[in-house]
């Protein structure tokens, strides 16, 4: 039975090929789960998949993650509120988290824990990237 153990408690025979590398590194990147994976290559379980390629698991991942940070960084350097918002209220802290209070009448209210003036955000902002040191010179890459 594909997938699954045998009755010894064995995984099942696998072999990688070259190209399987490549390919792990590539569904990992697309976010593939590593059910779908297994299937593709043929490896017989998901333990197999994590043995024989651990880090393009890791560099796929890696690598995608990085790109959307990028793409996100430039958005919220262009003034994109809708960047800058996402990007505080996932890494921001707990005074720009929502927060969802539930009342006994049957009331649903989302609040905004930490009020945002789009104008003194803006200024905040401009105050930030302006600063010596922060933002507006390109990162020297090693």
């Amino acid at each position: 039975m594909a997938g699954k153990k045998g009755r010894s408690g064995r995984l099942p025979d696998y072999r990688p090929k070259p190209e399987h590398a490549k390919q792990v590194e590539v569904m990992a990147a697309i976010g593939l789960t590593y059910e779908t994976m297994t299937k593709i290559i043929g490896c017989g379980h998901v333990k197999n998949l994590k043995k024989h390629f651990p880090d393009q698991l890791a560099f796929g991942r890696g690598t995608i993650n990085c790109m959307a940070a990028v793409e996100l960084i430039k958005k919220i350097q262009a003034g994109e509120m809708a960047a800058i918002t996402f990007w505080l209220s996932r890494r921001g802290g707990n005074e720009w988290k929502e927060k969802t209070t539930v009342e006994y009448q049957g009331k649903v209210v989302s609040e905004i824990h930490k009020i945002i003036d789009p104008v003194e955000a803006q200024n905040e902002y401009t105050r930030l990237m302006s600063s010596p040191g922060f933002g507006l010179e390109k990162p020297q890459l090693h």
